[in-house]
């Protein structure tokens, strides 16, 4: 499930999201069940395309053209896996 992304809604350490991730257009996205989010930042060329993420970081502006409902500056990932969630 994906927290409101809403920059007014307050969360001290930011937006937490979780999804599948999809390499497109030059574009990193979070696939959830509630919407697409764009993935920014240096931590994102960590991803690869089908792996399923736990990200968290704060809103940031929507790349021109990228295929996404909002965008999330990451800040911190982790990796899930289908027997639970392992941090690297």
């Amino acid at each position: 499930m994906t927290e409101p992304l809403d920059p007014g809604y307050p969360v001290p350490d930011g937006w937490t999201a979780h999804g599948v991730v999809e390499l497109t257009g030059g574009c990193v996205v979070l696939v959830t069940e509630a919407e697409r989010i764009a993935l920014v930042g240096p931590r994102v060329r960590e991803l690869r395309h089908g792996q399923p993420v736990t990200v968290r970081g704060r809103v940031a502006p929507l790349p021109p053209d990228c295929p996404a409902d909002r965008a999330l500056l990451v800040t911190d990932l982790e990796d899930d896996l289908p027997f639970g969630r392992f941090q690297w």
